[in-house]
């Protein structure tokens, strides 16, 4: 499915992307609004680990009415798709597909998170040179403008070059900055494409950013090599800074992050935490100012979490499903079998003989204990388009005695069976709604059929 990339509503035509930013426009928006309201406020940006993330993300950003923010890492999404299994372009379609799916119509910002030589593992792991990291590393940035991705975090604080124990300076981290930048320009301006975000800087230690000192001379370094190279109109919106967080810790320092976000604020730049997993004091972000804050390792806990709980419950209703098994001894005829009948359609689950007879199971799961009304009436359905084929088709569907429920309790993790004999009573009343719906939706249906048969033809 082709994807139009472009969120719904008024934001995407405030503004000139050729003139300035997406991301940038939107944190301009946020500086009026606060100095307008004397209120800060933090942008959230997800690293999305999985599929589940981007759909979460998406609904909460809509049910809260907030920007979507994501920060890929170029382990979770590249031209060798990562272990998301997603490309820079499949990525940007999957969120603009969710997006258009929940009618989200506030201002979406995709980005790359660590773009830098031996960030990503394949190059760790298997040693490459710098000179082929950073090779590798702006033809994925390139497939990033692209694909309309709308940030990039230029992050060349690793260098595996280095002695063990000693800290990559300074000046290399802005040569290498400006070099990656300069490479994004040169490529965005040739392709005639709109502008893009900057994110630079680290939080690691290794990156040589961890006093004030330091941060400050980055800074002073970054804007003069920037105009030394004629970019002078580029300039990062974000900057990282050490606050306190990292993987193992859960403590924001809102004082650093006042002084980081002065700091940064005199270069025209926002502070942005990374690591921001099951922080303790979330509400001092924005009171200290901090323009944005990453999450990710948290994410993928929850999910992994709660895929342990599913297995669980999964290995627990299979055990109940085999000793219900074994007891009751099936004899299966048919399973997941499409039917069509007189004006409907379906997939019945089973058709086996228990206890003798011959029986047309429907499986159910769910953690609600009630059994609904309607169940006797689809049963029916499959019952009778069985029934009616069956002098045809004999050896394929055994003819059912008798329909029934076999529902899964997710809750209670318990098998129970339902027999609701032949359904033949109910069958009537199956036919009848049937019939009603056809004669409400006939219009509807025939105008989608011809519009199908339309796009076929072209």
């Amino acid at each position: 499915m082709k994807v139009e990339k472009t969120a719904k509503g008024v934001f995407n035509d405030l503004f000139d992307p050729y003139e300035i930013s997406k991301c940038d426009f939107l944190l301009d928006s946020i500086n009026k609004v606060s100095k307008k309201y004397n209120e800060n406020f933090t942008l959230l940006a997800n690293c999305p680990n999985s599929e589940a993330v981007i759909k979460a993300s998406v609904v909460s950003a809509k049910k809260n009415n907030a920007p979507l923010l994501f920060a890929a890492t170029l382990n979770q999404v590249d031209s060798d798709s990562g272990y998301t299994g997603l490309d820079f372009s499949k990525f940007v379609e999957k969120v603009y597909f969710e997006i258009e799916k929940n009618d989200y119509r506030g201002p979406a910002i995709i980005g790359i998170d660590h773009g830098g030589p031996w960030l990503k593992d394949k190059q760790s792991v298997e040693d490459w040179s710098l000179d082929r990291c950073m090779k590798a590393i702006k033809k994925s940035f390139e497939e990033a403008l692209l694909a309309k991705y709308d940030l990039i975090h230029v992050d060349p604080t690793v260098d595996k070059t280095q002695l063990s124990g000693n800290t990559i300076s300074i000046e290399t981290v802005v040569d290498r900055t400006v070099e990656l930048i300069a490479h994004i320009e040169s490529f965005r301006r040739a392709k005639k494409l709109p502008r893009i975000s900057y994110e630079v800087g680290t939080e690691e230690v290794h990156g040589g950013l961890a006093d004030m000192g330091t941060f400050r001379k980055f800074l002073k370094l970054l804007k003069a090599k920037l105009n030394d190279r004629k970019l002078a109109d580029i300039w990062p919106c974000f900057v990282v800074g050490k606050v306190g967080t990292d993987l193992h810790t859960q403590y924001f320092d809102s004082e650093v992050a006042k002084e980081l976000v002065n700091e940064s604020g005199n270069f025209g730049s926002s502070i942005k935490g990374h690591y921001t997993d099951y922080v303790e004091n979330p509400s001092d972000y924005p009171k200290s100012g901090m323009g944005g804050a990453n999450i990710g390792p948290e994410l993928t806990e929850v999910e992994f979490e709660a895929l342990i709980e599913l297995a669980m419950i999964e290995k627990k209703l299979f055990d109940n499903f085999v000793k219900w098994h074994g007891k009751n001894k099936p004899i299966t005829y048919q399973t997941e079998t499409k039917i069509i009948g007189d004006g409907y359609g379906g997939r019945f689950d089973w058709l086996c003989q228990v206890n003798g007879q011959n029986v047309l199971i429907d499986l159910k799961t769910g953690k609600s204990g009630r059994w609904y009304d309607e169940w006797p009436l689809q049963l029916s359905g499959y019952k009778n388009f069985v029934r009616c084929d069956h002098a045809s088709a004999s050896a394929m569907f055994p003819f059912p005695s008798t329909c029934a429920i076999l529902k899964l309790n997710k809750d209670t993790l318990t098998v129970n069976y339902k027999d609701y004999g032949n359904c033949d009573d109910y069958y009537i009343a199956f036919k009848h709604l049937v019939n009603f719906y056809w004669a409400i939706n006939k219009k509807e249906i025939q105008e989608e059929i011809e519009k199908r048969i339309g796009n076929e033809a072209v």
